[in-house]
């Protein structure tokens, strides 16, 4: 492989290693493979996100400034479209409002976590077209006086997402794997 990239096996084993530190990529003995995420995989993926994320809001809330929210107001997509440039658009959107947020928090070490995990998020499934009005949501709450609604509006986005990524997870799943995910977006059962 090295050698149709023109490059040398160090730098491709290192990326490699860094494939398999997120967790996308299985090693069974001297093969490796694309690593499918199971719904359980998905599950705690956004179970971890949305207590990381929401308490980001809480912290964020209040020190974002005016500068931050005509950025994200300039980020906005606008109407929607069909074409690749809207869905690239609005993935750019998602990516910079919960950079934004989580940067605000003031918790270097949260905010890192989290672009760690909205890293992975990204490299497992897109945001959609269909999670524009509730980035919007999250925007307006967050320009308001109540922390609460601001928190609320993400835990929303965020189940939302979690229901949708569940049902893709679900139907790309290999049957012949065992799984244990609820259909609940409740505690996992035990």
């Amino acid at each position: 492989m090295g050698r149709e990239l023109g490059i040398s096996r160090t730098p491709i084993r290192e990326a490699l290693q860094h494939l398999v530190q997120y967790g996308l990529v299985e090693v069974s003995g001297r093969s490796m493979r694309v690593r499918v995420l199971s719904p359980d995989d998905v599950f705690y993926l956004y179970q971890v996100r949305r207590v990381l994320v929401l308490e980001a809001v809480r912290l964020a809330f209040g020190r974002l400034t005016k500068d931050d929210m005509e950025r994200l107001d300039a980020f906005d997509p606008g109407d929607f479209s069909d074409s690749p440039e809207y869905v690239r658009a609005c993935q750019q959107f998602d990516l910079e409002l919960h950079r934004t947020i989580a940067e605000r928090s003031g918790n270097p070490l949260l905010a890192h976590k989290i672009r760690k995990l909205h890293d992975r998020v990204q490299l497992v499934c897109s945001p959609t077209t269909e999670r524009l009005a509730e980035h919007r949501e999250i925007i307006t709450a967050l320009k308001g006086d109540d922390c609460q609604a601001a928190i609320a509006a993400m835990a929303k986005h965020l189940d939302l997402a979690l229901e949708s990524q569940l049902a893709s997870a679900k139907k790309n799943f290999p049957s012949d794997r065992k799984t244990d995910i609820s259909s609940s977006l409740g505690d996992r059962p035990r």
